[in-house]
């Protein structure tokens, strides 16, 4: 399946099919899906909502998730998957897999990393459904999970991103923590971190086609391409209660956040950042790119200011100075300053 671009109407022509289908009350509530649908300027047969999801060597956790696809209480969905070069029976147990629910696979040609499969799979997406939620293959849905985002990002006529705190589990499923909510989301913040966990969030139909606008390349995170964009040209809406049980196993340890590990998570998490602030700066100089035009002047003139330290002294002491960006955390953002002021961004 191909991407396609949403067919629109004027508003004299939605109004006329409108009044079309009304006539036609033996229909019921195909009616009313119809209607919705015209008067959001598409045209289609497809499920409200599409679930991305790009495998690698998930087979132990597959079906769990799966499985919890199919309790979902929004029931109309479908899933789009790809997988990225996985050795285990991954493919099969999708291929396999009786979900009641239409499913498209899109074939690999190569290994893409996460940012880049999950782009692919909003690509074949994008155009035919209301809203994109963005899924892991290690994690459970709770039964509301697509219905609570699903209608969050929709009520929304600009772009929308939707997320809520995860709740962390380990392997066999029980809680480890509690859910940590995310700071308020900024494109200040957005600049230099992402808060926003892929498996939780969601967007509507217009931030879906703005993140593939332009064909980008040099994204760092698919869910952090996503904040951009919200935080940049829409809005981001926090949820405030968990639906998603978020694995944490020895393949997979982002997001554990207990005890004596929150300290050294903190510290190694701080390291590992400064040591991406290049690929951070390639992600903001692809925005630039992409999405310079359309952004307010005070939001262009952070983001310049950002991607002017790679090659201006005077763009790395007003940013170390006098920072355009804001992080989550005080240390973070002592570090990523000395980072700028000492040319590293």
């Amino acid at each position: 399946m191909h991407a396609t671009e949403p067919q629109t109407y004027t508003r004299y022509e939605k109004a006329k099919q409108v009044r079309c289908l009304r006539k036609v009350t033996e229909l019921g509530p195909a009616i009313a899906r119809d209607r919705w649908r015209l008067e959001q300027g598409v045209i289609s047969d497809m499920p409200a909502a599409a679930i991305l999801l790009s495998t690698f060597n998930g087979a132990k956790f597959l079906p769990s998730f799966l499985d919890s696809l199919t309790h979902q209480s929004f029931a109309s969905i479908a899933l789009y998957w790809r997988d990225d070069g996985s050795t285990d029976t991954s493919e099969e147990i999708i291929g396999k897999a009786n979900l009641g629910f239409p499913v498209t696979h899109i074939t690999a040609n190569a290994r893409l990393g996460p940012a880049r499969s999950f782009l692919t799979l909003l690509q074949a997406a994008a155009g035919n459904h209301s809203s994109y939620h963005f899924a892991d293959q290690d994690d459970v849905w709770l039964r509301d999970r697509v219905r609570i985002a699903h209608e969050a990002v929709t009520a929304r006529t600009i772009p929308a991103l939707y997320h809520a705190p995860p709740q962390p589990v380990n392997a066999d499923g029980s809680p480890i923590g509690k859910p940590v909510s995310a700071p308020v989301a900024s494109f200040e913040n957005a600049l230099v971190e992402n808060c926003v966990v892929g498996c939780t969030s969601a967007i509507n139909a217009e931030a879906a086609r703005l993140m593939i606008n332009g064909a980008p390349q040099r994204v760092l995170m698919h869910d952090w391409w996503a904040y951009l964009v919200a935080t940049g040209l829409g809005e981001v809406i926090a949820g405030a209660d968990a639906q998603v049980l978020y694995r944490q196993h020895g393949s997979n340890v982002i997001g554990a956040n207990i005890g004596f590990r929150r300290i050294t998570g903190r510290v190694h998490r701080a390291w590992h950042r400064g040591r991406i602030v290049p690929e951070v700066t390639d992600q903001l100089l692809e925005f630039l790119r992409i999405h310079g035009d359309a952004l307010r002047p005070d939001r262009r003139g952070a983001l310049e200011s950002m991607v002017a330290c790679r090659t201006s002294i005077g763009g790395r002491l007003r940013v170390a100075l006098s920072p355009p960006f804001r992080r989550s955390s005080s240390l973070d953002q002592t570090l990523f300053r000395v980072a700028a002021l000492l040319g590293k961004i």
